[in-house]
């Protein structure tokens, strides 16, 4: 791995920079093409509209047929202008984002040789590893992004984007987002006892309990209350709203028992440090190991890992033999190019750099290779 910045810049002088410069010509052409359709795009969603104004002038002077004419135009000139309203859209969101993967594909293994034991998009996350940390709520989907596999001190590590999706009777057919972010995940020479789950205090997806619970409840006795109220007022009885408070009633029961019993599998941990306590839950098994693992430097350690990938939301789990971090964000992680920033432009890569030095800090931090614990 190279260390320091000179030798990194040595090696983005060499290698990193002819290669982005030879493809910087491309980033400029596409983003001329990127423009130019949005701006097509923008003139056929508001040429239906000027037909629409030409027909409603005719109407005022014109015969009976101007008139039909403009009423049949109505409808047909508003899905046109909504499909093309769609298409810009989608062309908005989605081209930015291909080409990066684009970008990414061409450069990111000649970007991480400078990294010993580091691999991209080698080996994924077990997905019960997922469940088995405790740190998020139900889900039965797993979308996968950047897969990074690498070994550091001899500590082999895994680091993954992700989202963690919950489709279910409770949910929309979009499901419900139990985790959107970073996860990472390294073997510990320890194993502990009991597991512990660090938390951000406002993050209830956690124990594996159904996504955003809380609200859901409150929705389900909202749909409860409504029915209660129809059936009472009604003057004849309707099986469909029967049944239909019936089932609620059982998805509210569930719900509520799911969480309940979850929950009293852990207990709850209060430290010396209030500022900690005033920004993260403690749950654990066994308050005296959960202690020594959450220590003052462990606190201090874990703030400057939420300071690396500028977010709010972190949460870890201490299980088994192994020690999870999830870092949620909304934004893309781990980016090399953008389209509307010049391929050449250092600042960029910098930001990718950070981001993935962080983990190699992570094991630095938390002394993962040395076999005195943690």
């Amino acid at each position: 791995m190279i260390y320091g910045t000179e030798k990194f810049n040595e090696f983005y002088d060499t290698k990193i920079y002819p290669l982005l410069k030879a493809l910087e010509p491309g980033r400029q052409k596409r983003l001329l093409n990127y423009k130019l359709t949005n701006l097509f795009l923008i003139f056929m969603t508001l040429m239906p509209l000027v037909v629409l104004i030409m027909l409603f002038i005719n109407v005022r002077g014109g015969s009976v047929y101007d008139f039909l004419a403009f009423i049949f135009a109505i409808p047909i000139c508003i899905i046109i202008s909504c499909i093309f309203v769609m298409m810009f859209i989608f062309h908005k969101t989605k081209t930015p984002k291909n080409f990066c993967r684009y970008i990414k594909k061409v450069c990111i293994k000649d970007i991480i040789s400078c990294f010993d034991n580091l691999k991209y998009n080698d080996q994924e996350i077990p997905a019960n590893l997922f469940t088995e940390s405790g740190l998020f709520s139900k889900f039965n989907n797993i979308i996968r992004d950047d897969i990074y596999t690498g070994k550091y001190q001899d500590v082999w590590f895994h680091l993954e984007e992700v989202r963690l999706l919950m489709y279910g009777m409770l949910t929309s057919r979009f499901g419900a987002l139990s985790f959107s972010g970073a996860v990472m995940v390294f073997p510990t020479n320890k194993t502990v006892k009991s597991q512990t789950i660090i938390a951000s205090k406002k993050d209830s997806n956690i124990n594996n309990i159904q996504p955003y619970a809380i609200p859901t409840m409150i929705m389900l006795l909202g749909m409860i209350i409504i029915s209660l109220i129809i059936i009472f007022f009604s003057q004849e009885i309707n099986l469909r709203i029967i049944i239909f408070t019936l089932v609620n009633i059982f998805l509210l029961i569930y719900v509520i028992f799911d969480t309940i019993i979850k929950s009293q599998n852990y207990e709850s941990v209060k430290l010396e440090d209030i500022g900690f306590d005033e920004r993260f839950i403690v749950q654990s098994k066994d308050q005296i190991e959960a202690r020594y693992l959450v220590t003052p430097t462990f606190m201090d350690r874990l703030h400057k890992l939420q300071t690396a990938f500028g977010t709010k939301n972190i949460k870890c789990s201490f299980f088994g033999n192994k020690v999870m971090f999830a870092i949620s964000t909304e934004r893309d992680l781990f980016e090399i190019g953008d389209l509307f920033t010049p391929l050449t432009d250092p600042s960029q890569m910098q930001k990718f750099m950070e981001e993935l030095t962080a983990v190699y800090d992570i094991i630095d931090y938390f002394k993962l290779a040395e076999n005195t614990g943690l």
